[in-house]
């Protein structure tokens, strides 16, 4: 008889990883003009943390980044977001993607909420697609992140003096704030969720009426299984090899970030410089306290690490892979020489590599 272990050890569930970003001059996530003595200052996003300022860049941003990079590489239809409400004075007071997640991946991977109202009006010529919905929807979104925020003990922040120098008069002064940081964050996409739309009830649901007929062609109807008067929606075909599509999608195109703010000022690559990402049966992220500094440079702590595979070793669907710019840790040869632990294969290489690595497994 197979048992639930054996079931929960072969199912991928969820893509859980974090990822680490080498941002030696940059300014990536602007919080706005300063107060005070500083209100010519443009300041970077960042919290005080054990007396510490940690510069941050907004999940909302970063994952913006990530949907572009996601569209560019994958070349699937964009979600645009467009205008559907107008107030008196002719301004936009509602705005919505496309809500149709069996056409965009990208609505199904990132979700969305949709609540129809006075202030949408079906019939207004200024809408500019043939559908509004007229019942609320809400689609959670399968990929769950954290900020992209500075490691501890590896930040600096500080300012850059400017002018602007006017033909005819005197240079006017201005000040923009940067910082020298390794930035990190973690996320964790729920595989199962990705073509499978629920309706709990007469009130929530995540697929609006309408594309049930639109496309029929493409989805199937099934009972739910908890909710006796609610329904799955499921999209038509392989259900698994869809999910794993998207899911590899996903993993490579965070590999392969692109974004940020003033770039012409404080160019940064955003292609990870440590991508850490493994496929498994239970959606935890415990990678938070796995990076630490050593010296001015970022460490892997290795015990940390295989501490962490000793209490999920019999949840991983698939090596746990560790991609990193050679030279980027301060223990680089320790982490290359891990093997194995715990029955878990450890497989380090670049993270583009590795990234394509999960792809395949998944397929």
């Amino acid at each position: 008889m197979t048992t639930i272990k054996e079931i929960v050890k072969r199912k991928t569930t969820h893509i859980n990883g974090a990822f680490l970003i080498h941002a030696p001059s940059s300014f990536l996530n602007g919080a706005g003009l300063g107060s005070g003595e500083d209100k010519n200052t443009s300041t970077v996003k960042s919290f005080w943390y054990n007396k510490t300022r940690v510069p941050y860049v907004s999940s909302q941003a970063w994952r913006r980044w990530l949907r572009n990079t996601l569209i560019d590489q994958t070349g699937w239809p964009k979600s645009e977001i467009e205008a559907i409400g107008w107030n008196n004075d002719g301004s936009t007071n509602k705005v919505a993607g496309k809500l149709d997640p069996i056409t965009y991946p990208e609505d199904d991977i990132f979700g969305y909420m949709f609540a129809s109202g006075k202030d949408v009006n079906p019939k207004d010529e200024r809408i500019k697609r043939d559908h509004i919905p007229s019942e609320q929807l809400v689609r959670p979104s399968a990929f769950k992140s954290s900020i992209l925020r500075g490691v501890d003990g590896l930040i600096s922040v500080t300012k850059d003096q400017g002018f602007v120098h006017l033909a005819d008069d005197t240079p006017l002064p201005y000040t923009t704030e940067f910082y020298a940081a390794e930035l990190m964050a973690l996320f964790s996409l729920e595989v199962y969720r990705l073509g499978v739309f629920e309706k709990k009830g007469k009130v929530s649901q995540e697929l609006d009426p309408y594309l049930k007929e639109k496309h029929k062609d493409l989805i199937e109807v099934k009972e739910h299984p908890v909710y006796s008067n609610g329904e799955i929606v499921v999209r038509k075909g392989d259900l698994v090899k869809y999910q794993n599509e998207l899911a590899s999608a996903l993993v490579k195109s965070i590999a392969r970030l692109n974004g940020g703010a003033k770039m012409a000022q404080f160019g940064t690559s955003l292609n990870p410089s440590l991508l850490m990402v493994a496929g498994m049966g239970v959606g935890v992220i415990p990678f938070e306290h796995l990076i630490s500094n050593d010296s001015g440079k970022p460490s892997l702590n290795v015990e940390a690490l295989k501490e962490l595979i000793k209490d999920y070793k019999d949840r991983f669907t698939t090596p746990f892979y560790i991609g990193v710019l050679r030279g980027y840790l301060a223990n680089d040869e320790e982490v290359r020489n891990l093997g194995e632990v715990e029955g878990v294969t450890i497989v380090v290489d670049t993270p583009i590599q590795v990234a394509e690595m999960l792809a395949k497994d998944l397929k």
